[in-house]
Order: structure tokens, then sequence, then C-alpha cells
């Protein structure tokens, strides 16, 4: 499927004021491209597959928010999740191998990303909201260690008219 046909599609079918591309691709180039080809049409484009994390976090002049690599949730001292053992097994003697996921401390890369719901527009943070931030994660990271299943992708904030997004930025050990 074409990235930016499609989106042209959906775009102009439909009315919404807020748009978030989820841009599961192999190369930065790619992201950065349809950044540029959807700036002033979507609220947010976040990439996702190389499970490391970009630290090129960004806010373009149209208000849209953009990072190339949300990075991974999993185990830390893995191979993209994987048991190290035998994803080198793999590469050094080119045989089938049935992967593990690694055990021991996971990670959780995550950005919290605030959108205005009238203009579609990112919100930047200040520091107080950057600590306001952090205090949240904590709090996420002490439900899961504690077991609680934690699926909530948008949580509306009753304070204001905007809605978080958690989906990405920092890294929380378990």
């Amino acid at each position: 499927v074409d990235p930016l046909k499609y989106f042209d599609e959906v775009y102009a079918s439909d009315n919404k004021s807020i748009y978030i591309v989820d841009y599961h691709a192999e190369l930065t180039l790619e992201k950065n491209l349809l950044a540029y080809y959807l700036d002033g049409r979507a609220s947010l484009i976040y990439g996702t597959h190389t499970h490391v994390q970009t630290a090129d976090e960004t806010i373009y002049e149209s208000g849209m928010g953009y990072i190339t690599d949300v990075g991974m949730t999993g185990p830390k001292e893995s191979v993209l999740g994987i048991e190290p053992s035998l994803a080198i097994k793999k590469m050094k003697y080119h045989i089938p191998v049935r992967f593990q996921n690694a055990e021991g401390r996971h990670v959780m890369n995550a950005c919290l990303i605030d959108i205005d719901e009238k203009t579609g527009e990112v919100t930047p943070y200040d520091e107080a909201k950057k600590k306001e931030c952090y205090d949240r994660m904590t709090k996420i990271k002490a439900k899961i260690d504690s077991g609680i299943d934690f699926s909530t992708v948008a949580q509306k904030n009753s304070d204001s008219q905007q809605t978080e997004f958690v989906f990405g930025k920092g890294d929380m050990e378990k």
C-alpha cells in the first residue's frame, strides 16, 4: 500500500481534526519523507519498527509532532526482545532457530503527547509539564510492576480540552 496515497484518501473522506500516524517503516528516509508530506494535515507522526528510540522529537511550524522512532517496550538485555544466544546462533550458523523472549529487566520507551482537540496541534511542554509527565509515567510503571493490565492508549484530561496519548519516550526499567 502506498502510504502517501492512502493518507490522501483517508484525509479526503474524513472530517477529523486529529490524525495520528504510526508509520511502521525500516528507513529513516521514509519516515522523514512522510512527515514532510503530511505536514499541516496530520497532528502526529511517530515511527516504529527499528526498536531503537531516536532523539529527534520535534514540533513542526504547523503544530504537527514528529519522532522518527519511539523505540521498544520489552526485555532490555535482548536482541529486539529475543534471547541473544538464539539470535547469535541463527546469524552465525545460518540455520532456522525458534526464538524465545528474553528474560530479565524490561524497558518501556514512551512519549507523552498533548494534542489540542480543536486545532489538532501538538502542545509543547514547559519544565513544569515535563515534571508532571515524569510523575505520570512513574505511576504507570508502578501499575505495570504490580501486574495491572495497562491497555489505555488515550486519556481525556478533565482540566483541559486536550487528550493525552501515551505511546513512546523514556527509559523505564522494570
